[in-house]
């Protein structure tokens, strides 16, 4: 049996529920010329081919089969049916499969979006993707609380922005990246008065307030500290980037963010400071993550409603905040683009 041939059995026969059993018998048996070939293709036993042909041509009231000879061939009758039915078939085929297709777009979402991100985007991506889904479950949490319901089927895909560097069974969907920041007490002094270094922060007489490692950044948080030989003992640790915001908006430490959850939370990023973080930038990038295997189609789809929702909605909202991270945000991968200079004064005017 030739290639064309295998691969033919191979792809499901979308038109099976759709078309009399003579009928797609006929068509099989006028391909193959064999009731043998036929009835393997079809799934069938000889006789039960046999008998659907037999029941087309009393249903006509023609022969299509001359059965006289060996193989069997068709009729005249035969032949001009089996023409007209070859393309009815394929526009059948091609109608069903596009159904089918735009069927596949309108599927349940479920997605887990991680805290520092879901105020921001939850509610325009339900608004704006609605359309495309029959259904949307959106949870937010914790970046490996919610890869574990991904891993356990709860979930279908994540937007957060861990890489989950020891996880080589997922797919990632880029969406935006911007710059890490450190948040200072407004009222708290400076030494210098100008952006901090690691130096100045470990003299300031303030703890450092951290998210728990559950936290999507904090491993690379600390790893960027231990790297340029400081150690912050962790006095204050909470689960969630609105409380670290709001411990150090009331002079309870200091501690690095997001742009976008300073953009989320703009009555509280309005009572700190905002500087670059210390040493090597430190950025995060946002992704749609899925499992390797799935559909990439529905994913694409998904990242490209939050990109566009993060040029529109929240990146105007951070510069309003922190101005000179302008250059520094966007959803082109920073490793296709070139860096930007850092500025010399990155201190937030109010």
């Amino acid at each position: 049996m030739g290639k064309k041939a295998l691969d033919r059995e191979k792809q499901p026969d979308v038109t099976a529920g759709v078309l009399q059993e003579g009928v797609r018998a006929f068509l099989v048996l006028g391909e193959t010329m064999s009731f043998q070939e036929a009835a393997a293709r079809l799934g069938k036993s000889q006789p039960a081919v046999s008998r659907s042909v037999a029941a087309l041509e009393a249903d006509l009231s023609v022969e299509l089969l001359d059965r006289s000879v060996r193989p069997v061939r068709l009729t005249p009758e035969g032949r001009a049916l089996r023409e007209f039915l070859k393309g009815e078939h394929a526009r059948l085929s091609h109608l069903l499969t596009g159904l089918r297709s735009e069927n596949a777009v309108r599927q349940p979402l479920r997605i887990g979006i991680c805290e520092s991100l879901s105020w921001s985007f939850s509610s325009a991506l339900a608004q704006e993707a609605k359309s495309g889904f029959s259904s949307m479950t959106i949870l937010v949490g914790a970046s490996y609380s919610l890869l574990a319901q991904m891993d356990a089927g709860d979930l279908d895909m994540l937007f957060c922005s861990n890489p989950f560097v020891n996880r080589n069974d997922l797919a990632f969907h880029f969406v935006f990246e911007e710059p890490m920041v450190l948040v200072f007490p407004k009222g708290a002094p400076l030494a210098s008065g100008e952006a901090p270094g690691w130096h100045d922060l470990q003299t300031c007489g303030l703890p450092y307030v951290r998210c728990a490692k559950m936290n999507a950044t904090t491993a690379e948080e600390q790893k960027n500290m231990s790297e340029q030989g400081f150690v912050f003992p962790s006095r204050l640790v909470v689960n969630e980037n609105a409380l670290l915001l709001q411990f150090v908006a009331r002079g309870l430490g200091w501690g690095v963010t997001k742009p976008a959850t300073l953009a989320q939370h703009s009555e509280l990023a309005r009572e700190v400071r905002v500087f670059p973080v210390p040493g090597a930038q430190m950025m995060r990038r946002a992704s749609v993550v899925t499992k390797a295997g799935a559909d990439p189609r529905c994913a694409e789809r998904v990242a490209g409603v939050l990109k566009a929702v993060y040029v529109r909605d929240v990146v105007p909202e951070e510069l309003k905040i922190i101005p000179w991270i302008r250059g520094l945000v966007g959803t082109e991968d920073s490793a296709r683009r070139s860096g930007s200079p850092r500025p010399a004064r990155a201190e937030r005017h109010s």
